[in-house]
């Protein structure tokens, strides 16, 4: 038996379509049409697909014996982005470990309730770029810009109008007059002068000149050019323990 359940949203003003086939949900789907979710389930219930139509993206679930989730593949979760996440459970069914692409999350169970999780950490999944420059302070690696086009901080990466050269010891980037335009200093931050520091450049071809950290191809992967400009066609990680 199939039914249809309607919900008036008066807030934003569209109406909320509930599709209904055996008591289990089969579609959501707003009236203008920002949303479609089509839902479909395995024999014992269990949502093993979930199509959602406007952002032209797709969710695939995968059980263990125990009809827990286990993995779960996002098909176009951006733009030509695919994503991965894996569970792990411990006997009694808490979860353990949510392991994503980039990073993962780590459950501690210490507290009175038994399912009910104490301590939530996560731990990012750092690159192992094959080749590393290394910036190291008093024979502590503060950061690394690698061959992949990836950059690792121990800091954070500032836009600042001015770099004011810093008194410590500092990896630094100077112009033709020896101005300061960009620095990374002890204690692993990344200032720069010109730009931001978003990362995941297509290209990184400067008409500057400038630092540059190529892969065996001849390719520029990053780049601190002299007027503290950065480019990175990997990615940029923050606030890490190296």
């Amino acid at each position: 038996m199939q039914f249809q359940q309607f919900i008036p949203n008066k807030q934003f003003k569209r109406l909320i379509i509930l599709v209904y086939l055996r008591f289990k949900l089969q579609q959501i789907k707003t009236s203008n049409n920002l949303q479609e979710l089509d839902y479909n389930y395995d024999s014992v219930g269990n949502i093993l697909g979930i199509n959602d139509i406007v952002n032209l993206r797709e969710f695939n679930m995968q059980y263990d014996d125990l009809d827990r989730l286990i993995y779960t593949e996002i098909l176009n979760y951006s733009e030509g982005v695919d994503k991965n996440l894996n569970y792990s459970y411990n006997s009694i069914g808490n979860m353990l470990d949510l392991k994503f692409d980039d990073y993962n999350m780590s459950f501690n169970y210490q507290g009175n309730q038994v399912h009910a999780p104490s301590e939530m950490i996560k731990n990012i999944a750092l690159p192992d770029d094959e080749n590393k420059f290394e910036i190291d302070m008093s024979g502590d690696t503060v950061g690394w810009l690698g061959d992949e086009g990836n950059i690792v901080l121990k800091g954070k990466c500032y836009p600042q109008t001015i770099c004011q050269t810093p008194i410590d010891n500092s990896f630094i980037i100077a112009n033709l007059t020896d101005d300061t335009t960009a620095f990374i200093n002890e204690s692993g931050d990344l200032c720069i002068e010109k730009g931001d520091c978003s990362d995941l450049s297509l290209i990184c071809n400067s008409s500057r000149e400038g630092f540059i950290v190529r892969n065996f191809s001849g390719d520029n992967m990053v780049y601190l050019d002299y007027d503290g400009d950065l480019c990175l066609t990997g990615k940029l990680y923050e606030n890490i323990e190296i």
